[in-house]
Formats: C-alpha cells, sequence, structure tokens
C-alpha cells in the first residue's frame, strides 16, 4: 500500500494519496500490535518500520495546506525514528527535522523553524560533510528565517554560502 500511496503523491493524487497512506498506517501498526501476525512474515521483515509512511502522509498534507496535520505526521515521524528499538539513519532524522522546520517558518513560527533547521544541517553536515550539496538547501532555508526575522547579513551570508556549496557540487553554470 505504502509504495501506491508514495506514486499516488508524486501524481499529486493526495485525495488517493491520504487514503491509500492511512490504510498501509493501519495495516502496519496492526501488524507491530500483534506479534503474532509477523510469523507470517517472510524472512528479515520482523521489524514494521512507519517512517516513510509517516513521512509521506505528512507530505501530503503539507500539499493540500493543512499545515497542522502535517506537523503531527512529521512529530510522529520523527518520535517514530528516535525511540524505537531499531532507530532511523541520521540522514532520516536530518530529513524530518527540515521538513517540521519548514511547516514551522509556513505558519510563520520563524524561532522554532531556525532551530529545526540549525538541527537538520548539524546532522546533514555530519553525515556528508560540510560542502555536500545536501546541507545548501537547508542554509538557504536558513537564510530565508533570518531575512523575515530582518537579520539581513545573516540572511546574505547563509544566501551566499549555499550559493558556494551549490556551485561546487554543481558548477558554475
Amino acid at each position: 500500500c505504502g509504495k501506491i500511496g508514495s506514486v499516488d503523491l508524486s501524481m499529486g493524487w493526495y485525495d488517493d494519496a491520504s487514503q491509500v497512506l492511512a490504510e498501509s498506517l493501519n495495516i502496519r501498526l496492526k501488524l507491530r500490535d500483534d506479534p503474532s501476525t509477523r510469523t507470517n512474515l517472510p524472512k528479515g521483515s520482523e521489524h514494521i518500520d512507519l517512517y516513510e509512511t509517516l513521512n509521506n502522509l505528512g507530505s501530503v498534507e503539507f500539499l493540500r495546506g493543512d499545515y497542522i496535520k502535517a506537523m503531527s505526521y512529521f512529530h510522529d515521524c520523527l518520535k517514530e525514528i528516535t525511540t524505537v528499538e531499531i532507530p532511523g539513519s541520521t540522514e532520516m532524522i536530518a530529513n524530518t527535522l527540515y521538513n517540521i522546520g519548514h511547516v514551522h517558518c509556513v505558519l510563520c513560527e520563524f524561532e522554532d523553524g531556525l532551530i529545526a533547521m540549525n538541527e537538520s544541517l548539524q546532522l546533514t553536515q555530519s553525515v556528508f560533510g560540510h560542502e555536500d550539496i545536501r546541507a545548501a538547501e537547508t542554509i538557504e532555508k536558513i537564510g530565508a528565517i533570518h531575512m523575515h526575522k530582518n537579520k539581513l547579513d545573516d540572511a546574505l551570508s547563509s544566501f551566499v554560502e549555499a550559493l558556494r556549496i551549490t556551485k561546487m557540487g554543481l558548477g558554475s553554470e
């Protein structure tokens, strides 16, 4: 179900994606809650992961404009990957923090957005290095937050750094 929901999301079919992803989440939760059902699963798939489904549900709600619901899914996602028996990767945590920060920005909660973006940036750079192109998007978002807070020197510094990393990673053209 989850992969179908991902395709629906990519196609912009948000109602279908929401329905299929919610069904996938319910199935996964039932499998997780009832250990007897896991005995029929293929070897190696005993761990029931909710990250992708929760993240996609958050994305659907964000794109629909229901930012409060999106935030709820992203917070559930963060809780899922930081408190379960098999935690998520640093990259997954960074991505989720970025999503949370993005929602905070849309809601004009710039202080909370900045905190989440800075945490995301630190994790991204710890995994991929300070010069990695994946950090540039987060640095650019941090610059936008500074701009909204009228901290123009900080905004400019962030935008210049994002541009430098982007040019280094993709070339000056």
